[in-house]
This record gives structure tokens, C-alpha cells and sequence, in this order.
């Protein structure tokens, strides 16, 4: 503790450091990554430790505050060293402190009938649980039938299942919840379900669905619409690899009537789908929802890329949205539209998955890209300058070119200097040649420039020794020569960024250092 902070924490109000304190012990906390099921998970009971241990006047306000109680891990992972009679005493205590607030229970690892006991312990409390992620086996069902209480404030449920598809089905329904709002199926990485799909299934009331890989059987798309039509208050759709992977069954196999019937699902805004393009645009197809929902394809190979109804479908996507910026990183392409004021635009269509540039190009060559004004390249592996070539051609109306270091990037440089120089030399490129018929003029309605995390003064292998400094001072005067200038460059915590380098720079562009 700094030194003389002592002295001012007993004068601060007991409802402050309640706060503190709950922020401290506070359990979850939850990523979007690939796959949004996953969670990273505290157990309360070290951290509330560590805080009360400070002073008795901390241990005293914690005591008093049923908040830092209400999150209750039900397994082992409470603490490594406990055993199952530590784990029901712990929950107990809880229990007694949280008094009637709604509760958050954690019980992922209920596998084994000795680790059931402090379940039985929570159970006589279902009708305040509010958020609820459970293992879920015969005898757990088992536990939760014999209540005969209803889960009248339960709003999220993470299952983790070892059961049956009847045992689920039946839990489902013996919870008689009208209040959920979140659902979420996982499986062990070692485990395989094969819950089959159903109409009527999930509630009505669910806002968020999240079904993980190898827990429902992996079939036609039609027959998942079909599950999901009834469902009008789905808001997020996450669907990891649902989809048969051989596209051929879906127009050999024979469809029923209602195959082509549309899923209406008004209010969706977020689709996540992992599976195979065929598979995956077959679906959205099938779907009828707003012109703005966000469309993210996680792709299982690289030859998807050049499906051609993946084509149909980004046209569609780009045609329904006011899309005005383009976004090519590491592992796949954005697409985003406009917004009013200072908030990023949100995403419209998101494909993951891709490798290169090359993998992209057959896409981005059959699209209408003219509504694209800024274009944003993340730390691309070194493609080659007809390539680049290719890109920027088919997005004549570009303003502003980003080039942007990953945020998770171990080294700012995460730009390789051979990328960077191949985007220059291309923006170079103003008149044809005999090697490659270049485009008489690249992007002709640049304005703005920005990089961020980038080593500015980088030589690349194979380029002369001018550097980036050098080439950026070339591409910008061949510009100004032919009329279409740069107006703007802009120099985001790059690396080697120094008045010498800047000081070249300024003499033929305007340029604005952000640290």
C-alpha cells in the first residue's frame, strides 16, 4: 500500500468500499472471443480473502455486505485444496451472507455423486438464482425435478451437458422459468452429444443462444431454421459447426414441404455460424431478419472463400447496409457500416478464417466495392505488389488507408516492412508497365493516410535502402505531381517516428503524431 494512503481509508463512506470490494471479489468475467460460451472464471472466495484480510475494519464492512456472497461456486474449483465437506461448509456460509439477493451459482464440474452435495445444499434456493451454469447428468436432473419449485428470476443458464437429449428436454421444462434470457450448450473437449433438433425446444422468452461444437447433431440447415423459427425475441445466434460439412446432401437428400420455409427472427442482431460456406449461406437464406443484423462466417477451409453463394451472399449484405469500409486483418475481411457521431461503426458481414491476401482476392474481385470509402489493412502476412495491386483497383473511391498493428501483437512491428512497402509501392504504381498492366491511376481519391504501430523507418529485404521514410516521400510527390495529393498523414505510436524522420515527411504532406 503507498505510503500515508492508510491514513485516508477509514475516512472513506462504508458504501464506497462495498463497491471497491465487490468490483475485487467480483467472479466472472466474461470475453467475446471465438467462441463467446467461453468464460474465465475467479473463484470469490481468494479474493474476498486477500481483501478482508487488510484490517478488521475491511473484514467487518465485507461481513455486512450480502453482495460479496452472492457468487457461489458449487465444485472444487472454489479452492484446489478442498475437499467436498470444505466445499458444502463454504456454501453454506455464503448462503447465510448473501440473505435474500438473487444468487449466481457455478457448478460447470458437477460430474461425479460426491460432488453433489452442496448442490442439494443451493436447490431449496432455486427461486432466487438469477444466473445459473450447471454439469448436467441424470442425477443432477434428478435433484432439480425433486423441487418442485419454479426458477421465477432465473435470466442466464450455461449448460454443460453429459445427459441425454429426453434428460434435457425434461430439465428444460422442469425449471418452469418464464425469465430466461440467455442459453448457452457446451461440451468437454473430450466428449461427443448428439442432441437431436427440435421445434420447442428452447424458450420462447431466450434473447441469446449459444450452442457449442459436438453438442446437437450435425445436420441440414432447413431443419435448424425450422428448431429456431418460433423463437422472436432472439437478439444473438451463435451456431458452432451445426452444418453437415459435405454440401452434395443438401441437394441429393429428399426435403420435405416446408425445406424452404423462412425463419423469421425480427429482432436478431449478432449470427455467429462455423461451418462450410454452402452450409452456412444456405441458412442465412433461409433466415428473415433486420437489414442491419451483424453476419460473422467462420469459414472451415480456404477453398469456402470461393464459393460462389458466399459471393451472392456478401453482395446481398453489402446492397441491405449502408457499408462504407472495408477491413482486412490476419484472419479474415469486414465489412461496416456508416454510423452518425464518434461511435465505430459496427461490423455488417465478418468472414474468419482466411489466411492471405491471395485467399481474398478471388472474393473481392467479383464484389461491387464502390460504396467503399476506407479501407483498413491489420498486419497482413507479405503478399505480393500485384496483388495489392489487384485490391486497390477494385475500391477506386477509397479516402482513407489505415495501417494497423494487432492490438495482441507480441512487438509493434507486427506490420512486416515487405507488407508495408508492397501497399506503398502499389498506392505507387500511376502508370501501366509492361510486367503488370497496373491501373492507370491507384487509388485516385486518397486523402488521408494513418498508421499505427508501425516501424516507420523499416528496410525491407529486397528494397533499396531508402526505407519506408524514403518510399512514403516518393508516393507522396509522384501524388502531388499528378494531381491527386495526400492531404493528411497520420502517425499513431510508431515506432522510429523521430523529427528526423517526420521532418522528411512534412516537406510533402501534412503530418499529425498521436503517442
Amino acid at each position: 500500500m503507498p505510503k500515508g494512503l492508510a491514513s485516508h481509508l477509514p475516512s472513506l463512506p462504508p458504501h464506497v468500499f462495498r463497491e471497491i470490494f465487490h468490483y475485487l471479489s467480483h467472479a466472472e468475467h466474461i470475453y467475446k472471443g471465438e467462441y463467446l460460451y467461453q468464460r474465465a472464471y475467479r473463484p470469490p472466495l481468494p479474493q474476498w480473502t486477500a481483501v478482508s484480510r487488510v484490517c478488521r475494519f475491511w473484514r467487518e464492512i465485507a461481513l455486512e455486505y450480502p453482495r460479496l456472497w452472492t457468487e457461489i461456486p458449487i465444485t472444487k474449483s472454489i479452492h484446489p485444496t478442498f475437499t467436498p465437506e470444505d466445499v458444502d461448509e463454504v456454501t453454506s456460509l455464503f448462503l447465510s451472507r448473501s440473505k435474500r439477493l438473487p444468487l449466481c451459482i457455478r457448478g460447470l464440474e458437477l460430474f461425479l455423486a460426491q460432488d453433489l452435495g452442496a448442490l442439494k445444499l443451493v436447490l431449496p434456493e432455486l427461486a432466487r438464482i438469477e444466473s445459473l451454469d450447471i454439469g448436467l447428468t441424470s442425477r443432477v436432473f434428478q435433484l432439480f425435478a425433486a423441487q418442485y419449485l419454479p426458477a421465477r428470476t432465473l435470466q442466464t443458464l450455461h449448460v454443460r451437458n453429459h445427459a441425454t437429449a429426453e434428460v434435457l428436454h425434461r430439465f428444460l421444462l422442469c425449471l418452469q422459468t418464464c425469465t430466461l434470457k440467455e442459453l448457452t450448450f457446451s461440451v468437454p473437449e473430450t466428449y461427443y452429444q448428439s442432441l437431436p433438433w427440435a421445434r420447442g425446444l428452447f424458450p420462447l422468452t431466450l434473447t441469446r443462444l449459444v450452442i457449442g461444437k459436438n453438442t446437437f447433431v450435425r445436420t441440414k440447415p432447413w431443419v435448424v431454421a425450422c428448431a429456431l423459427g418460433c423463437m422472436l425475441s432472439l437478439e444473438e445466434l451463435e451456431l458452432h459447426g451445426m452444418f453437415r460439412t459435405s454440401i452434395s446432401s443438401y441437394y441429393t437428400d429428399p426435403k420435405p414441404v416446408h425445406h424452404n420455409t423462412p425463419c423469421f427472427l425480427p429482432r436478431l442482431k449478432c449470427l455467429y455460424l462455423s461451418a462450410c460456406a454452402g452450409a452456412s449461406c444456405s441458412f442465412v437464406d433461409l433466415l428473415v431478419v433486420p437489414a442491419l443484423c451483424q453476419i460473422s462466417l467462420g469459414l472451415l477451409s480456404c477453398s469456402d472463400a470461393h464459393t460462389p453463394s458466399l459471393v451472392d451472399l456478401i453482395n446481398k449484405r453489402i446492397r441491405c447496409g449502408e457499408v462504407n469500409t472495408l477491413s482486412i486483418g490476419s484472419r479474415g475481411i469486414g465489412f461496416y457500416t456508416k454510423t452518425p457521431g464518434p461511435q465505430p461503426a459496427p461490423c455488417h458481414f465478418y468472414l474468419t478464417a482466411l489466411p492471405d491476401i491471395g485467399t481474398i482476392l478471388p472474393v473481392l474481385s467479383i464484389l461491387s466495392l464502390h460504396t467503399i470509402t476506407v479501407l483498413s489493412l491489420h498486419s497482413l502476412s507479405p503478399p505480393t505488389r500485384p496483388n495489392w495491386v489487384i485490391l486497390l483497383s477494385h475500391t477506386p473511391n477509397i479516402t482513407h488507408l489505415t495501417l494497423t498493428s494487432s492490438s495482441q501483437a507480441v512487438s509493434p512491428l507486427a506490420w512486416s516492412t515487405e507488407s508495408l512497402l508492397d501497399v506503398l509501392l502499389a498506392c505507387y504504381a500511376l502508370r501501366p508497365t509492361r510486367v503488370v498492366p497496373y491501373p492507370v491511376l491507384i487509388l485516385p481519391k486518397l486523402k488521408t493516410i494513418c498508421m499505427t504501430g508501425v516501424d516507420v523507418d523499416g528496410r525491407g529485404t529486397g528494397t533499396s535502402s531508402i526505407g519506408v521514410v524514403g518510399w512514403l516521400c516518393a508516393v507522396l510527390r509522384s501524388r502531388i505531381e499528378s494531381g491527386v495529393p495526400v492531404e493528411e498523414l497520420v502517425l499513431e505510436r510508431c515506432v522510429n517516428a523521430d523529427k528526423g524522420a517526420v521532418g522528411r515527411l512534412v516537406e510533402v504532406v501534412r503530418v499529425v503524431c498521436i503517442e
